[in-house]
């Protein structure tokens, strides 16, 4: 007479239900403590102002064995810039730059990724600043994955890229200040339960 836990292990068997799963992609949450987006821009040519954005949020799709299956999509909260001058802050927040009162986010949505050497992808997607899209291409490298004392698992990237801030509308003191700018992210993701 066949046992019912035997029975159970047949049944699951031909189900595929105790099958070891194929590896699948895994979805990462931004960890907006260990996440920092930064710009430069040049100040009359004496120096360079380098200011962040405080407050991201987002996911992103690693995919181990096909990169091209990987995605990004960041939100950032322009209103939250922070460049340690709090006049100059409320002037970048202003219409002049980045007119948060219109254009409260940032955003990035990737199109593309193609995997390099050496844990190195160029990332290519929409950049969105102050309402307006361009297509740009990040090159980034992905630093250790592992797990945090918590028992969560981590990864993350750093990355740069050029921009001319007039490709996106803005054009405050173009006296003053550099048509391009900079800007450095560090982005840390924890695995997605």
């Amino acid at each position: 007479m066949n046992s019912p836990l035997r029975t159970l292990s047949l049944a699951l068997a031909l189900t595929g239900f105790g099958a070891t799963p194929a590896l699948a992609a895994d979805t990462f949450v931004v960890d907006n403590a260990h996440t920092a987006v930064l710009f430069f821009a040049g100040h009359l040519g004496f120096s360079t102002t380098v200011g962040s954005i405080r407050k991201i949020s987002g996911e992103f799709i690693l995919d181990a064995t096909d990169a091209s299956k990987s995605s990004i999509k960041l939100d950032l909260d322009v209103s939250s810039l922070d460049t340690n001058e709090a006049k100059r802050d409320e002037h970048l927040r202003g219409p002049d730059f980045f007119n948060v009162k219109q254009f409260p986010k940032a955003t990035f949505a990737s199109k593309t990724v193609v995997q390099g050497k050496d844990r190195t992808f160029e990332v290519t997607g929409d950049l969105t600043i102050h309402g307006v899209s361009k297509v740009v291409t990040i090159k980034v490298k992905q630093n250790a994955r592992g797990q945090d004392p918590w028992g969560g698992t981590r990864t993350g990237f750093d990355g740069e890229l050029m921009i001319n801030r007039s490709d996106f509308g803005i054009s405050g003191m173009t006296g003053g200040i550099p048509n391009e700018v900079k800007l450095w992210l560090s982005v840390e993701g924890l695995l997605k339960k």
